[in-house]
């Protein structure tokens, strides 16, 4: 047998070792003092813990807690202080750019200002065009279905129905050929590419 798991070890104190493998375990510990160290150590520990007093927790115990931590309120003295460091870093990395480049501070204003509203202002105008794009989109899938339902129903009133479900059945089954070859001709197309 090699060396002793742990969780062997608390078993075996415990009382929930397996009957069958007891002379097994028993034997190892015979042969071998690293185990039977360790097997001490942990019968001491336990033997320890049993002696401990039982802990009586106060009912009011986890309100005694509660009113200690303090409340997620900040002074007024944080907030400046919070102020104070952001301004200062601010002015820090202001003094480092301009140290590093040169550039005058007012120039790069200047630029990013005139940057954020560049950029602004083709976001709305992208956002105008986008917008007015899904409308025509909408409007012409509309007209699409509109006319399809007109269609259906003056075709409707000229053939019976079991006709129709042939045409439906036979418009069905073109459609999915069409589909299945245009897209094995794109996905040979694809291959032979490589």
């Amino acid at each position: 047998m090699s060396c002793l798991r742990i969780d062997l070890v608390y078993s075996y104190l415990e009382g929930e070792f397996p009957p069958s493998e007891v002379r097994e375990f028993e034997d190892h510990l015979g042969s071998c003092p690293k185990c039977r160290q360790i097997l001490e150590d942990r019968r001491s520990f336990l033997e320890a813990a049993n002696t401990l007093p039982t802990l009586e927790v106060p009912e009011d115990f986890a309100d005694r807690v509660m009113e200690r931590i303090p409340g997620g309120k900040s002074s007024l003295f944080g907030w400046l202080m919070a102020l104070v460091t952001g301004l200062a870093s601010l002015f820090a990395s202001l003094l480092g750019f301009y140290l590093t480049t040169g550039e005058d501070l007012a120039s790069l204003a200047v630029r990013m200002n005139r940057s954020l509203w560049d950029s602004l202002k083709n976001g709305v105008v992208l956002s105008g065009k986008f917008l007015k794009l899904i409308l025509l989109a909408l409007n012409l899938f509309m007209n699409l279905v509109l006319g399809i339902v007109k269609k259906l129903t003056v075709l409707t009133s000229i053939v019976r129905p079991e006709a129709l479900a042939l045409l439906f059945v036979l418009t069905l089954g073109l459609t999915t050929a069409f589909f299945y070859g245009f897209g094995k001709k794109l996905f040979w197309e694809k291959n032979d590419d490589l």
